[in-house]
């Protein structure tokens, strides 16, 4: 990045150092000439991840937890959300291999999202799996509608 005139990056981590962040700023070049950055589809993948990280907290809040949750969970919650939806058969051994947690972590995760009733395990213990109830694939919902009414 350095040889090609981008901004150095910036690392972030807390004091556990449970996570990182790693932002990469934007080159100067790919500023348009009107001053404004160019829109890419991960402008959009980050954009809609806010809005369900916003819609998350409504929920965390409606259900009287979200002082409990700091914001490295409340992300964790997400991402693991997220995880469920894309891999169909997950079980509680996967989320906590794919994020690193401990099993009693991935317990109480797992424990809090179906309180929320975000999820559900469906099927027999030893070979059921995680599922997304309706709740949980509308707080993942993009702003699809709002785009259909803007064109």
């Amino acid at each position: 990045m350095k040889k090609n005139g981008s901004p150095p990056s910036i690392f972030e981590t807390d004091k556990e150092r449970s996570y990182f962040l790693v932002t990469l700023p934007i080159h100067p070049m790919a500023i348009r000439k009107d001053n404004t950055p160019q829109v890419t589809p991960q402008d959009n993948i980050k954009k809609d991840n806010e809005i369900n990280l916003i819609k998350f907290e409504k929920i965390l809040h409606h259900d009287g937890v979200n002082e409990v949750v700091n914001e490295v969970v409340k992300r964790r919650l997400l991402q693991e959300i997220l995880y469920i939806k894309t891999h169909e058969k997950t079980r509680k051994p996967d989320i906590e291999k794919f994020f690193n947690i401990s099993k009693a972590t991935a317990e109480r995760d797992i424990s809090l999202l179906k309180k929320l009733e975000l999820i559900d395990f469906k099927g027999a213990p030893k070979i059921g799996k995680y599922i997304l109830t309706q709740k949980g694939k509308k707080l993942l919902e993009t702003n699809n509608n709002n785009k259909k009414e803007e064109k």
